[in-house]
Protein backbone atom coordinates (compact mmCIF):
# COMPACT_ATOMS: atom_id res chain seq x y z
CA UNK A 1 0.00 0.00 0.00
CA UNK A 2 2.83 2.56 0.65
CA UNK A 3 5.04 3.56 -2.34
CA UNK A 4 7.77 4.74 0.36
CA UNK A 5 7.96 1.04 0.85
CA UNK A 6 7.88 -0.14 -2.39
CA UNK A 7 4.69 -2.02 -2.24
CA UNK A 8 2.43 -2.35 -5.21
CA UNK A 9 0.16 0.33 -5.84
CA UNK A 10 -2.78 0.28 -8.35
CA UNK A 11 -2.89 2.22 -11.38
CA UNK A 12 -3.85 5.36 -10.77
CA UNK A 13 -7.50 6.02 -12.12
CA UNK A 14 -7.44 2.71 -13.93
CA UNK A 15 -10.87 1.04 -14.73
CA UNK A 16 -12.20 -1.91 -16.94
CA UNK A 17 -13.97 -1.15 -20.11
CA UNK A 18 -17.03 -0.90 -18.44
CA UNK A 19 -15.90 1.60 -15.89
CA UNK A 20 -15.27 -1.19 -13.08
CA UNK A 21 -12.14 0.17 -10.63
CA UNK A 22 -9.77 -2.04 -8.95
CA UNK A 23 -11.33 -1.40 -5.79
CA UNK A 24 -14.16 -3.00 -7.22
CA UNK A 25 -12.85 -6.19 -8.70
CA UNK A 26 -11.31 -6.40 -4.91
CA UNK A 27 -14.20 -6.30 -2.90
CA UNK A 28 -16.23 -8.23 -5.37
CA UNK A 29 -13.27 -11.15 -5.32
CA UNK A 30 -13.01 -11.02 -9.06
CA UNK A 31 -9.64 -12.49 -9.01
CA UNK A 32 -7.29 -14.91 -6.96
CA UNK A 33 -4.68 -12.12 -7.09
CA UNK A 34 -2.09 -14.43 -9.07
CA UNK A 35 -3.68 -13.11 -12.62
CA UNK A 36 -6.81 -15.24 -12.70
CA UNK A 37 -10.10 -15.50 -11.93
CA UNK A 38 -11.65 -15.21 -8.41
CA UNK A 39 -14.95 -16.70 -6.62
CA UNK A 40 -16.95 -13.90 -7.32
CA UNK A 41 -16.26 -13.72 -11.15
CA UNK A 42 -18.72 -15.72 -13.57
CA UNK A 43 -17.10 -17.58 -16.31
CA UNK A 44 -19.82 -16.38 -18.45
CA UNK A 45 -17.77 -13.06 -18.05
CA UNK A 46 -15.20 -14.36 -20.47
CA UNK A 47 -11.67 -13.09 -19.54
CA UNK A 48 -9.86 -10.43 -17.50
CA UNK A 49 -8.54 -9.12 -21.61
CA UNK A 50 -12.10 -8.48 -22.77
CA UNK A 51 -12.20 -5.81 -20.35
CA UNK A 52 -8.86 -4.52 -20.41
CA UNK A 53 -8.67 -0.75 -21.55
CA UNK A 54 -5.45 0.87 -23.28
CA UNK A 55 -4.39 -2.87 -23.76
CA UNK A 56 -4.26 -3.01 -19.93
CA UNK A 57 -6.28 -5.17 -17.77
CA UNK A 58 -7.30 -6.10 -14.17
CA UNK A 59 -4.29 -8.39 -13.65
CA UNK A 60 -1.98 -5.64 -15.41
CA UNK A 61 -3.74 -2.59 -13.12
CA UNK A 62 -4.82 -3.84 -10.29
CA UNK A 63 -2.58 -5.21 -7.28
CA UNK A 64 -5.54 -7.47 -5.54
CA UNK A 65 -5.17 -9.08 -9.08
CA UNK A 66 -1.85 -9.87 -9.71
CA UNK A 67 -0.12 -6.64 -10.84
CA UNK A 68 3.74 -7.02 -10.28
CA UNK A 69 2.99 -10.90 -10.35
CA UNK A 70 1.95 -10.58 -13.80
CA UNK A 71 3.69 -7.91 -15.70
CA UNK A 72 7.73 -8.63 -16.82
CA UNK A 73 9.82 -6.67 -14.97
CA UNK A 74 12.47 -6.42 -17.02
CA UNK A 75 12.58 -4.85 -20.75
CA UNK A 76 9.39 -6.25 -22.57
CA UNK A 77 10.18 -7.60 -26.56
CA UNK A 78 7.75 -5.82 -28.28
CA UNK A 79 6.77 -2.22 -27.27
CA UNK A 80 2.58 -1.21 -26.69
CA UNK A 81 0.93 0.28 -29.40
CA UNK A 82 -2.29 1.54 -27.17
CA UNK A 83 0.45 3.69 -24.82
CA UNK A 84 2.18 7.23 -25.68
CA UNK A 85 5.73 6.21 -25.77
CA UNK A 86 8.73 8.36 -25.40
CA UNK A 87 8.38 11.85 -24.26
CA UNK A 88 4.57 12.59 -24.68
CA UNK A 89 4.17 10.50 -27.97
CA UNK A 90 0.54 10.16 -29.41
CA UNK A 91 -0.77 7.10 -30.35
CA UNK A 92 -4.68 6.86 -31.22
CA UNK A 93 -6.66 3.86 -28.94
CA UNK A 94 -5.83 0.53 -30.82
CA UNK A 95 -8.75 -0.82 -32.46
CA UNK A 96 -11.12 2.41 -31.28
CA UNK A 97 -13.99 3.30 -33.58
CA UNK A 98 -17.08 5.32 -32.06
CA UNK A 99 -20.79 4.57 -32.01
CA UNK A 100 -21.29 4.75 -35.54
CA UNK A 101 -17.63 2.63 -36.71
CA UNK A 102 -15.60 5.78 -37.68
CA UNK A 103 -12.39 4.98 -36.73
CA UNK A 104 -9.58 7.58 -35.54
CA UNK A 105 -8.03 7.52 -39.30
CA UNK A 106 -12.07 8.67 -40.59
CA UNK A 107 -12.18 11.10 -37.78
CA UNK A 108 -8.74 12.57 -39.26
CA UNK A 109 -9.02 12.22 -43.21
CA UNK A 110 -12.60 13.65 -43.29
CA UNK A 111 -11.67 16.38 -41.22
CA UNK A 112 -14.33 15.94 -38.43
CA UNK A 113 -11.97 17.49 -35.08
CA UNK A 114 -9.33 20.33 -35.14
CA UNK A 115 -6.95 18.88 -33.28
CA UNK A 116 -7.65 20.39 -30.42
CA UNK A 117 -10.41 18.72 -28.82
CA UNK A 118 -13.41 21.01 -30.69
CA UNK A 119 -14.85 19.84 -34.36
CA UNK A 120 -13.23 20.33 -37.51
CA UNK A 121 -14.90 21.73 -41.09
CA UNK A 122 -15.77 18.61 -42.11
CA UNK A 123 -18.53 17.94 -39.31
CA UNK A 124 -21.99 18.70 -39.06
CA UNK A 125 -23.25 20.64 -36.56
CA UNK A 126 -26.77 19.30 -36.95
CA UNK A 127 -24.45 15.72 -35.60
CA UNK A 128 -24.06 17.07 -32.21
CA UNK A 129 -20.86 16.85 -30.22
CA UNK A 130 -18.30 13.98 -30.77
CA UNK A 131 -19.44 12.94 -27.09
CA UNK A 132 -22.48 11.64 -28.45
CA UNK A 133 -20.85 9.15 -30.49
CA UNK A 134 -18.74 8.02 -27.41
CA UNK A 135 -17.76 4.72 -27.30
CA UNK A 136 -16.98 2.31 -24.10
CA UNK A 137 -16.79 5.91 -22.13
CA UNK A 138 -14.22 7.41 -24.85
CA UNK A 139 -15.02 9.89 -28.33
CA UNK A 140 -13.04 10.78 -30.63
CA UNK A 141 -11.29 13.60 -28.45
CA UNK A 142 -10.01 10.92 -25.61
CA UNK A 143 -9.29 8.56 -28.64
CA UNK A 144 -7.69 10.23 -31.53
CA UNK A 145 -4.17 12.30 -31.61
CA UNK A 146 -6.24 14.03 -34.65
CA UNK A 147 -9.13 15.20 -32.22
CA UNK A 148 -6.60 16.04 -29.33
CA UNK A 149 -6.38 13.25 -27.15
CA UNK A 150 -3.38 14.22 -25.33
CA UNK A 151 -3.83 17.58 -25.42
CA UNK A 152 -7.62 17.39 -23.69
CA UNK A 153 -6.98 15.01 -21.12
CA UNK A 154 -5.02 16.23 -17.75
CA UNK A 155 -1.61 15.27 -17.75
CA UNK A 156 -0.28 12.78 -14.93
CA UNK A 157 3.35 14.55 -14.74
CA UNK A 158 4.56 17.58 -15.18
CA UNK A 159 4.34 21.22 -11.87
CA UNK A 160 1.48 21.38 -10.22
CA UNK A 161 -0.85 18.88 -12.84
CA UNK A 162 -3.96 16.99 -11.78
CA UNK A 163 -4.81 13.77 -11.36
CA UNK A 164 -7.99 12.07 -10.26
CA UNK A 165 -8.27 10.61 -7.20
CA UNK A 166 -7.26 6.95 -7.71
CA UNK A 167 -10.14 4.08 -7.61
CA UNK A 168 -12.47 6.61 -6.37
CA UNK A 169 -16.33 6.55 -7.66
CA UNK A 170 -19.32 7.74 -6.54
CA UNK A 171 -21.77 6.58 -4.40
CA UNK A 172 -24.15 5.09 -7.41
CA UNK A 173 -20.42 3.63 -8.71
CA UNK A 174 -19.75 6.13 -11.24
CA UNK A 175 -15.98 6.70 -12.17
CA UNK A 176 -14.43 9.84 -12.81
CA UNK A 177 -13.82 8.34 -16.06
CA UNK A 178 -17.60 8.25 -16.24
CA UNK A 179 -18.27 11.96 -15.44
CA UNK A 180 -16.08 12.81 -18.25
CA UNK A 181 -17.46 11.05 -20.95
CA UNK A 182 -20.90 11.91 -19.86
CA UNK A 183 -20.71 15.62 -19.40
CA UNK A 184 -21.56 15.85 -15.99
CA UNK A 185 -19.35 18.86 -14.97
CA UNK A 186 -18.48 21.73 -16.04
CA UNK A 187 -14.86 21.82 -14.97
CA UNK A 188 -15.35 24.62 -12.27
CA UNK A 189 -16.96 22.71 -9.73
CA UNK A 190 -20.67 22.22 -11.28
CA UNK A 191 -22.92 20.39 -13.36
CA UNK A 192 -22.38 19.77 -17.04
CA UNK A 193 -25.02 19.47 -19.46
CA UNK A 194 -24.88 15.87 -19.22
CA UNK A 195 -26.24 15.94 -15.96
CA UNK A 196 -30.04 16.11 -15.00
CA UNK A 197 -30.94 18.22 -12.52
CA UNK A 198 -33.75 15.68 -11.35
CA UNK A 199 -30.57 13.96 -10.01
CA UNK A 200 -29.90 16.58 -7.70
CA UNK A 201 -26.51 18.21 -6.52
CA UNK A 202 -23.24 16.52 -7.25
CA UNK A 203 -22.43 16.22 -2.93
CA UNK A 204 -25.91 14.09 -2.88
CA UNK A 205 -23.56 10.98 -4.39
CA UNK A 206 -20.34 12.02 -2.39
CA UNK A 207 -18.39 8.91 -1.41
CA UNK A 208 -16.88 8.92 2.36
CA UNK A 209 -16.99 12.97 1.79
CA UNK A 210 -15.59 13.53 -1.66
CA UNK A 211 -17.97 14.20 -4.31
CA UNK A 212 -16.68 14.23 -8.22
CA UNK A 213 -15.70 17.95 -7.57
CA UNK A 214 -12.80 17.19 -5.04
CA UNK A 215 -12.19 13.68 -7.11
CA UNK A 216 -11.85 14.82 -10.60
CA UNK A 217 -9.96 16.91 -12.79
CA UNK A 218 -12.53 17.13 -15.18
CA UNK A 219 -15.00 18.41 -12.42
CA UNK A 220 -12.93 20.89 -10.87
CA UNK A 221 -10.39 19.25 -9.25
CA UNK A 222 -7.53 21.35 -7.86
CA UNK A 223 -10.30 24.55 -8.44
CA UNK A 224 -12.79 23.98 -5.80
CA UNK A 225 -10.27 23.02 -3.26
CA UNK A 226 -7.84 25.69 -0.99
CA UNK A 227 -4.04 25.81 -2.70
CA UNK A 228 -2.29 27.21 0.22
CA UNK A 229 0.93 25.05 1.52
CA UNK A 230 -0.73 21.65 1.65
CA UNK A 231 -3.04 23.42 5.21
CA UNK A 232 -6.17 22.28 5.49
CA UNK A 233 -9.31 23.71 6.26
CA UNK A 234 -12.91 23.27 7.38
CA UNK A 235 -15.54 23.81 5.02
CA UNK A 236 -16.77 27.28 6.00
CA UNK A 237 -20.38 27.05 7.38
CA UNK A 238 -20.51 23.31 6.31
CA UNK A 239 -22.82 21.05 8.64
CA UNK A 240 -24.43 17.71 7.84
CA UNK A 241 -28.14 17.40 6.85
CA UNK A 242 -28.76 16.83 11.27
CA UNK A 243 -27.15 20.27 11.66
CA UNK A 244 -23.79 18.94 12.89
CA UNK A 245 -20.71 21.06 12.27
CA UNK A 246 -17.53 19.79 11.55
Amino acid sequence: ACCACGKCTDIAGWTSNDGTTCSYYSEHNFCDGHGGTGPGWDDSFGTFSKYARDGVDASQACCGCGKETTTPTTTPTTTPTTTPAGHGACTDREGWADSDGQSCSDYSENNFCDGHGGTGPGWEETWGSFSKYAKDGADATQACCACGKGATAPSPQGQGACTDNAGWTDSDGQTCSAYSAEKYCDGHGGAGPGWDQTWGSLSKYATDGVDATQACCACGKGTTTPAGHGACTDREGWADSDGQSC
